[in-house]
């Protein structure tokens, strides 16, 4: 009888326990606030604060450009990508709209039967240097959003290449996720591209074009020689 009333009580105990857990995961909005109130528990901001170079990959697992990424413990974010200063942009690159690699065309094993290219997008793939194109540096924050995981809310600018002038800007999401001991990084970003006359940080506002990519990539540490 007394065993009886020890596992009653402890069932009651579980179902009690599920239920006040349960609206917690549920609400993903409680849940990434949670962890932004945990940014510094641990040290986790002043931890992975640095530099880290990573390198985006296209849709088929190529590697593409290079970027340089820089957290301060305060939340900042900025970056460079190895790519934002050509002097155009061609289609295929996946970290940047609009974009294409060179170094695709010198792949080892590239043809012309094999090129995802058909005869007809030779229009489209020469387009782009009738209207050159480059973009800034990104800057935005960042907050905690996993055990180690961060979600950044970045923008930038794309830029003709001879004018100088802003055509477009740019929102970028990145989620980060660090390995064990803070030096090894994966992730992925989503961009929104938006006309001038659009406020992009208005979560209502349409963008014009979407991208995307995933990268890996490493914490930039002084070693001895």
């Amino acid at each position: 009888m007394q065993r009886r009333s020890i596992l009653l009580a402890w069932g009651l105990s579980l179902v009690c326990w599920l239920g006040s857990a349960a609206p917690a995961f549920a609400d993903d909005t409680t849940h990434l606030e949670s962890w932004r109130e945990r940014a510094h528990e641990s040290d986790f901001a002043q931890r992975i604060a640095g530099v880290y170079l990573i390198r985006h990959q296209t849709d088929d697992g190529r590697p593409s450009s290079f970027r340089l990424i820089s957290l301060t413990p305060a939340g900042n974010w900025a970056s460079t990508n190895s790519n934002q200063d050509a002097i155009f942009n061609l289609p295929g690159d996946s970290t940047q709209s609009g974009t294409f690699l060179p170094e695709d065309l010198d792949s080892p094993g590239a043809s012309t039967q094999d090129s995802p290219f058909l005869l007809e997008d030779l229009f489209e793939l020469f387009t782009p240097l009738l209207n050159p194109s480059r973009f800034s540096d990104q800057h935005g924050v960042w907050a905690r959003s996993g055990w180690r995981e961060i979600t950044a809310e970045v923008v930038d600018f794309n830029l003709d290449a001879l004018t100088g002038v802003h055509t477009d800007i740019v929102r970028v999401r990145y989620v980060v996720r660090f390995s064990k001991d803070l030096q090894s990084i994966t992730g992925t970003q989503r961009g929104r591209v938006f006309p001038l006359d659009q406020d992009p940080l208005d979560l209502e506002a349409v963008p014009s074009v979407e991208f995307g990519s995933i990268f890996s990539g490493r914490r930039v540490t002084v070693e001895a020689e």
